[in-house]
């Protein structure tokens, strides 16, 4: 008798299950995503920091690169910081381009290849350092729920963030009347750095070989549109500037009407579309690898 009252027990407990409410990121349900600060990862794998290069081999570098955000990249990987003078046939300073587009959402890892170069002889035990430095365009995506009716409770609302070294903080929607029935919609984004590595100005990706100063005058900035915005209008955006590894982005829907012909107002209290602002940008990371002659 006990055996039948617990197998019915844990026949109701099992059917109970079925009605428990799904969670985010469970029974194949997306999360909402607020960002991160993955993007793309440079290592050196050959040659490992820390290992030991025998003697009669020539050195093949090789830079893997991995996209781990949520924004398609090109840019470059150039090495330097080999002596010349050992490792025969390197100039100084090599780049290779790369190019990292979406499969089906997942981006393929990609080995840049450099050298070979003959290694002339050299004192076993001696040390040598190989600098990779990585620049490249990325992109931040912010999906946003947006509203029309101005008030108190009308304010703009994250609901995702793409992963990349952009760190995007709040969002704020000021409505401003205009002349007759029209109005329009100002935004205003706070960013910051998110990530190891610098900010860098966009027509520095493909500089080749030379390095980016600290105190170089050319403006590090931002470039930002609004896309899926639901109705016609003068949409623009102002190219954001960082100072201090931080920025305010602007953008302004203006001239939004808010009647129809037939003066019906357009839109209810709790119309709150989605609208996409795109952010494009310029990220330099820097990586090393020490290793020994044997």
């Amino acid at each position: 008798m006990k055996r039948i009252i617990l197998l019915i027990l844990v026949i109701l407990l099992l059917s109970g299950c079925e009605r428990l409410p799904k969670l985010p990121g469970l029974n194949g349900e997306e999360p909402v995503i607020f960002g991160g600060n993955e993007a793309i990862s440079a290592t050196i794998d050959k040659p490992e920091d820390g290992s030991v290069m025998p003697a009669g081999y020539n050195l093949e570098p090789v830079v893997q690169i991995k996209n781990l955000g949520g924004s398609d990249a090109e840019g470059q990987v150039c090495i330097s910081g080999l002596n010349r003078d050992i490792f025969s046939g390197f100039s100084g300073c090599e780049c290779s381009s790369f190019q990292q587009l979406a499969e089906d959402t997942y981006y393929e890892p990609e080995d840049l290849r450099f050298g070979p170069y003959t290694i002339r002889e050299a004192e076993p035990g001696q040390k040598h350092t190989l600098t990779a430095v990585t620049r490249y365009r990325y992109g931040t995506n912010i999906k946003a729920k947006v509203c029309f009716v101005e008030g108190e409770d009308c304010y703009a609302t994250k609901e995702s963030v793409t992963s990349g070294p952009l760190d995007v903080g709040s969002i704020k929607e000021t409505i401003f009347s205009r002349q007759g029935d029209f109005v329009s919609l100002v935004f205003t984004i706070d960013v910051d750095k998110g990530a190891e590595g610098r900010f860098i100005p966009l027509e520095n990706v493909n500089m080749r070989c030379e390095p980016t100063r600290e105190d170089i005058e050319r403006e590090k900035k931002i470039r930002a549109q609004i896309t899926n915005f639901p109705v016609s209008g003068d949409i623009s955006c102002k190219n954001a500037v960082l100072k201090d590894d931080e920025a305010t982005i602007t953008c302004e829907a203006r001239d939004i009407s808010m009647y129809d012909s037939q003066r019906n107002y357009l839109f209810a209290e709790d119309y709150r579309p989605e609208i996409t602002f795109e952010l494009e940008y310029a990220f330099e990371t820097t990586d090393s690898s020490s290793f020994e002659l044997g």
